[in-house]
């Protein structure tokens, strides 16, 4: 067992694939609440409605998996240069995996990415495809400009979360994990003291940007729907969610402030807020009652704490191998 650790341990440091429960539940939601909620939104070359869970589950499951595998892969090529000095354990940055394999594991992520999205239907193909592309852009034009690439990363969350089915028409989950996405960045920026650094002006603009996009996407679901907020789930959804944000808040700091590493400070916040991405699907699934969907999104986020502790207690025997005393 150790020794397939061991071999897998640059991939799932690559990948950050106990991260991708964010992902997949972002995505899970969207296929529950379309098959529960809104089955005459949904595209019509779709197979969401007309498959069975499972197979519907597990073809959101390998979208989100690997388009997040194939963005955490992009970030690190990008930042090759700068793990170096600051992250010099990563495995670009050590040379644990070769660029070779890299761009090989980063190819075959964006395949099965868009073979997922082409089996959803043509239209989530073509979410997929754009979701890519943001990446891609972001690396490349915004992440050195933290007011404006903060809300990038938001977006490219919110186009993820909905390319099981782009005629969503509840769009308040859509903006929450956008929301949660640039919190976790700008903590995530704080803590690793990235440059240039947020002062008053870049957050204001962040503000400003989010605002913008967060009114727009409500707009969309109003157009779809009629009204701003879906008659079936209560205003103490809300409540329950800001709460929920509060304590995402707090064990997240907490966790942050027991290391020195300033990067590895940061990459617990980015850790623990995608563990929280499927705590808000299941609020939202209470709050409109769906129980089902609410226990197969909380058992998701289980076995994403499950699997985080176990890796986490796996990789420091390898790394710290328990001796013995004479």
């Amino acid at each position: 067992m150790d020794s397939l650790v061991v071999r897998l341990s640059p991939v799932l440091h690559l990948t950050r694939i106990t991260h991708a429960v964010a992902a997949v539940g972002n995505v899970w939601f969207v296929l529950l609440w379309t098959r529960a909620v809104e089955a005459d939104r949904s595209p019509q070359d779709t197979r969401i409605i007309s498959e069975p869970l499972w197979t519907v589950l597990s073809a959101g499951a390998v979208l989100g998996v690997a388009l997040f595998a194939f963005a955490m892969i992009v970030h690190d090529a990008y930042d090759e240069r700068r793990d170096r000095t600051m992250s010099p354990d990563r495995p670009l940055a050590s040379g644990a995996i070769s660029h070779a394999s890299a761009i090989a594991i980063a190819t075959l992520s964006l395949l099965a990415s868009v073979v997922a999205g082409a089996w959803l239907g043509d239209e989530s193909l073509w979410i997929v495809c754009a979701v890519a592309a943001g990446v891609v852009i972001y690396h490349s034009a915004f992440r050195a400009v933290p007011s404006i690439g903060l809300v990038f990363i938001g977006l490219i969350y919110a186009g993820h979360m909905v390319s099981p089915n782009p005629r969503l028409g509840f769009m308040w989950p859509v903006v929450w994990a956008m929301t949660h996405a640039l919190l976790v960045g700008l903590m995530a920026h704080r803590l690793a003291d990235r440059r240039p650094a947020l002062d008053g002006r870049a957050l204001f603009v962040s503000g400003m940007g989010w605002g913008v996009w967060s009114m727009l996407l409500l707009s969309l679901g109003r157009l779809r729907t009629g009204s701003w907020w879906p008659e079936g789930v209560p205003p103490w959804t809300i409540g329950a969610q800001l709460l929920l944000i509060g304590v995402f808040a707090g064990v997240a700091w907490r966790k942050a402030s027991r290391t020195r590493s300033r990067a590895r400070s940061a990459e617990k916040v980015r850790r623990y807020g995608a563990l929280w991405q499927p705590l808000y699907a299941v609020v939202w699934c209470l709050g409109a009652a769906l129980w089902d969907e609410a226990m197969v999104l909380g058992v998701l986020a289980g076995i994403g704490f499950l699997t985080l502790t176990f890796l986490r207690e796996i990789y420091s025997l390898i790394e710290q191998p328990v001796g013995y005393r004479r």
